[in-house]
């Protein structure tokens, strides 16, 4: 029967494992006694470790001089851990050479091999003063740690650069990579000058606004700040980078001071200013106080006065349109239509959303002007009829008509309505009736021709026609206002 032994190779030599026999399967004394197996000519080692990795030989006997053999080499493969990046915790000075970053890659076999990124590019080794070097530790259980360590000469540019390192490795099925966590280098070079800026709002300041200012230097770290008014007694505002002004108003304009102290390299000190300016418009205030009042037929000129932090534009507006441009507003014999609310809205033209507004009423007082529905009427005798009077005028006028009927009447603002109903008699045929209306400044009156229709009915349509009388002003006394009846017979003269 034929013998079959296998041994595997040691650095002192040959070492036997296991024998398979007349006499059965016999294990040697060995480190892999009990991980190890022979299955059909086949050598089976269970639980593989970093150890196990060497040249095995099979030896076949078939007799005592005829003996073959062969050879394998065991390679045994894990892949590390993922690596570890550290990088100081104080700054790097700049332009001196100093240990800048370790990588650390545990538990892989063989050894892996680490490279180092700076912005996504490789650092080359001995190239730009990079200087690389490895610890390689291997651990009991026969895995491997490396440990790069990466020294340079940092500049000033470096500072916040994206450093990290790259583990490469082989496994059966091909090669690998990880890559480290990506970290920031942390610079320090003096400061030789600061910064102040406004920081917020983006735009024009505004009283009411929230303002930052901001002080920066171009070192890191960065220096000692202090922020003070140019106009004060010199003591800071602050003593840190930002200055905040709550509901900014005009008095916090003027120039604001920051003072940078570096004590990296001895003692710096550096300074910068700025100014700030607040616009504010206050209220517009008319020449004029409201209501303003103004004849009938006179000249009108009020003006609208702004005082703000610039050049600003004027709009008087009526009814929510433009009405007029500019501060004065002139208007020469004035009507009625001219009563009404004016606004008077001012913005600055260099700060568009910075507005406001007053509001003007002006109102016209004079004589009414009167008009009837119709001045002249066809009736019949014993029908019903409404006219309409309607006068305009400040104060408001009295209505009264020359014969009785019942009579409806509306007020709204300076316009007032009176309806007459009335029941044609013959003695109103072929006449006139009138409507007078009287307030503080006269009288104005307008009369309704009735005339005889043969051919009218019920049902006839009485057309409609406003027409408009320009009240005569009366005589040169002072008029004197009495109280008018709502409704009178006869017709009431001046």
């Amino acid at each position: 029967m034929k013998h079959a032994q296998t041994y595997h190779v040691e650095k002192n030599g040959v070492q036997k494992i296991i024998t398979i026999g007349p006499h059965g399967t016999v294990k040697e004394d060995s480190e892999l006694k009990e991980r190890v197996n022979l299955e059909n000519v086949t050598l089976i080692i269970s639980g593989v470790r970093v150890q196990d990795e060497r040249t095995y030989i099979c030896q076949v006997e078939k007799s005592s001089v005829d003996i073959t053999e062969s050879k394998v080499h065991l390679r045994v493969y894990k892949a590390p851990e993922f690596p570890e990046i550290k990088l100081p915790t104080a700054g790097l000075p700049v332009n001196e050479k100093a240990e800048v970053a370790t990588c650390e890659s545990k538990n892989g076999f063989p050894a892996p091999n680490i490279a180092w990124y700076k912005n996504g590019f490789p650092l080359q080794r001995d190239h730009d003063g990079v200087e690389v070097s490895y610890q390689h530790t291997q651990e009991s259980s026969g895995l491997f740690t490396v440990m790069s360590i990466l020294n340079m000469q940092v500049v000033q540019s470096d500072n916040d650069a994206v450093l990290y390192c790259e583990v490469s490795y082989h496994v059966p099925g091909g090669d690998f990579m990880m890559e480290s966590k990506k970290e920031n280098l942390t610079v320090y070079y003096p400061n030789t000058k600061v910064t102040l800026y406004k920081e917020k709002p983006s735009g024009s300041v505004k009283e009411g606004d929230t303002v930052e200012l901001r002080c920066v230097g171009d070192g890191n770290p960065q220096p000692e700040i202090t922020i003070s008014k140019k106009d004060t007694d010199g003591s800071s505002l602050v003593e840190q980078p930002s200055l905040i002004l709550e509901n900014v108003q005009r008095g916090a304009s003027g120039g604001y001071v920051c003072t940078g102290i570096d004590y990296s390299d001895g003692y710096h000190e550096a300074s910068a200013e700025i100014e700030l300016h607040v616009h504010y418009l206050d209220p517009p205030i008319f020449s004029e106080k409201s209501p303003l009042l103004v004849n009938l037929g006179d000249h009108l000129s009020v003006s609208c006065e702004v005082n703000g932090s610039s050049k600003a534009e004027i709009v008087w507006q009526k009814n929510g349109k433009d009405y007029f441009h500019g501060t004065l507003l002139n208007l020469d014999e004035v009507g009625y239509d001219i009563s009404g609310n004016y606004t008077c809205f001012v913005h600055l033209i260099d700060v568009p959303e910075l507005n406001v507004t007053n509001n003007l009423e002006i109102v016209v007082a004079g004589k009414p002007d009167v008009s009837v529905s119709s001045k002249v009427l066809s009736v019949k005798e014993n029908e019903l009829v409404t006219v309409t009077c309607t006068a305009i005028g400040y104060p408001a006028a009295d209505i009264t008509w020359s014969i009785n009927g019942s009579v409806d009447g509306n007020i709204d603002e300076l316009e007032v309505t009176s309806e007459l109903t009335f029941r044609v008699t013959q003695d109103l045929v072929n006449t006139s009736i009138s409507c007078v209306a009287t307030n503080l400044y006269g009288s104005s009156e307008e009369e309704i021709q009735l005339e005889q229709s043969a051919e009218m009915t019920d049902s006839t349509v009485i057309p409609v026609i406003d027409l408009v009388t320009t009240a005569v002003p009366d005589s040169d006394s002072d008029l004197v206002p009495t109280a008018v009846p709502d409704s009178v017979s006869g017709v009431f003269h001046n």
